[in-house]
């Protein structure tokens, strides 16, 4: 059997529905349909970082797509399918070439989007998207007062969050010397605190996200009051005003009370006591010689006024002749000045030895010290009594020598 040659197209079909193969032949879509190729990505896969609150596109763009349909998923959710907008998160958008958009994201947003083809292969392209947080920081307790007793220690603490993990520092914030670093990490410990350590510490945390915060916290150190004065003595004259001022360190609202010669005073026409912050002040008005004394909180001392801005002292010696020898005397000593006299003073007691020296050989010398100027002394033995012994300041003393019993 001869088989002439035939020139052309030949083609092999299938049909379910009992087409003849004639009819096959002659469809012209059949005929006439190009090979099949392959969709293609022409975007690449990104890790793709934003700050809290931008705006970020991710590419998807696709060659040869045919008639499948391009999907975007994160996980299992379907965000879009083809054209149409699945979720119902109106940040999300198509953007031309299905590049999705989205605006405004927010750290929930971090994760694994993929733009997918929905063919038999189910091919895909991966992208990584991270949020950047810019920091915070609160203080543990949340009150932000931490209370500890003197001596004791205290420990402060804050919290930080964001994106990347911030790092965490300490200052004081009215330290003398400026904002000393004072430590790294959540936790600041002091140790053996005492009233110096009162006051703001300040907590920063940072991740290079924007700019550092930070948040305040007050130690308060629980102590007994100390006390300190302006002046220890406070010269006033008759008929003038005196002020006596004191500061007081310690615990919030200190209870003070004043008090002379461990008298308690109390506030009258003359007198008033007033506060300003740590400072408290007792003022005299009209001052009388019944004013002058010591004053308690601590040791005040209002004295007549003085001829020099600061308290002074006067020294000077009394030597007493003509003493019985292998006696046994004591001495008192009082000074005076226009105000009045001084307190007297405690007793000394002092004896002569030699029995060969004749009386007026033996001799005792006796020493004192006074604060004030322009002394009058009241004389006992030996002293015309109301004499005024004049030194270069003024300065007399009253001294009354008795013999006890002879040797």
């Amino acid at each position: 059997m001869n088989v002439r040659p035939f020139a052309g197209t030949f083609c092999c079909r299938r049909t379910s529905f009992g087409n003849s193969l004639s009819d096959t032949l002659l469809d012209p879509d059949f005929i006439d349909s190009p090979p099949m190729v392959q969709p293609k990505f022409t975007s690449r896969s990104q890790s793709i970082r934003a700050v809290i609150g931008d705006t970020i596109t991710l590419p998807c763009e696709v060659e040869n797509l045919g008639r499948n349909i391009l999907l975007w998923r994160r996980g299992s959710a379907v965000v879009t399918a083809a054209n149409l907008i699945i979720t119902r998160d109106t940040r999300f958008k198509l953007l031309e070439g299905y590049s999705l958009q989205i605006k405004n994201v927010r750290p929930q947003d971090a994760g694994d989007y993929n733009c997918q083809i929905g063919d038999h292969d189910n091919r895909d392209l991966v992208h990584t998207v991270e949020i950047l947080v810019p920091p915070s920081v609160r203080s543990n307790p949340e009150t932000g007062h931490v209370t500890v007793r003197k001596g004791g220690t205290a420990t402060l603490e804050c919290k930080a969050s964001g994106n990347p993990v911030p790092s965490i520092s300490w200052t004081r914030k009215d330290s003398i010397h400026g904002s000393p670093h004072l430590s790294e990490g959540p936790t600041l410990t002091l140790e053996n605190v005492n009233r110096q350590d009162s006051g703001t510490y300040r907590c920063y945390a940072d991740n290079g996200i924007r700019e550092p915060v930070f948040v305040d916290m007050q130690l308060i150190v629980l102590s007994p009051p100390e006390i300190t004065v302006e002046k220890s003595w406070v010269h006033a004259g008759e008929g003038y005003e005196a002020q006596l001022v004191c500061t007081v360190h310690g615990d919030a609202n200190p209870e003070v009370m004043w008090y002379q010669d461990s008298f308690l005073l109390h506030p009258n026409d003359r007198r008033t006591m007033d506060t300003r912050g740590e400072k408290h002040y007792l003022t005299i008005r009209n001052v009388r010689s019944s004013d002058f004394g010591n004053y308690r909180w601590h040791d005040i001392i209002l004295n007549p006024p003085s001829t020099r801005s600061e308290s002074f002292r006067h020294i000077m010696t009394y030597t007493i002749k003509g003493l019985d020898p292998n006696s046994v005397y004591e001495t008192i000593v009082q000074a005076k000045n226009r105000y009045g006299w001084n307190e007297v003073s405690d007793i000394f007691q002092f004896y002569t030895l030699s029995t060969d020296m004749p009386n007026e050989d033996v001799e005792q010398t006796l020493g004192s010290t006074a604060y004030g100027n322009n002394y009058r002394a009241l004389s006992g033995s030996g002293s015309p009594e109301g004499s005024l012994v004049r030194t270069a300041l003024l300065l007399s003393l009253a001294t009354t020598v008795r013999r006890l019993m002879g040797m």
